[in-house]
């Protein structure tokens, strides 16, 4: 299996002020997460969190992120990465507790 344990690389390290933004609460909540994604032939094998976020909603929202991602076409390690952050930020910005279809 592939970690992707760079997750945290992708989300700036700032400290994050008394009046914490809902972006601020994500990117750190997102640099807590870790996955164990399998990959093979441009498909995930398998998909876990091994870390949590600390949030439920954004640990359940992972491994869809990734399958999501991987069946688009994202496959190369820092454009997977970055799918899986994007997607899971934007779900829990908005407010809601799925990935939108498609």
């Amino acid at each position: 299996m592939l970690p992707l344990a760079f997750l945290a690389q992708l989300v700036a390290q700032v400290p994050v002020p008394e009046d914490q933004s809902d972006i601020q609460v994500v990117s750190r909540r997102l640099a807590k997460l870790r996955l164990d994604v399998g990959l093979a032939q441009g498909q995930i094998t398998g998909c876990r969190v091994t870390v949590t976020s600390g949030d439920k909603i954004i640990d359940g929202l992972a491994c869809n992120a990734a399958y999501r991602c991987v069946r688009s076409g994202v496959t190369p390690r820092d454009h997977l990465l970055s799918c899986i952050n994007n997607k899971i930020a934007a779900v829990v910005l908005r407010g809601d507790t799925t990935l939108p279809k498609g």
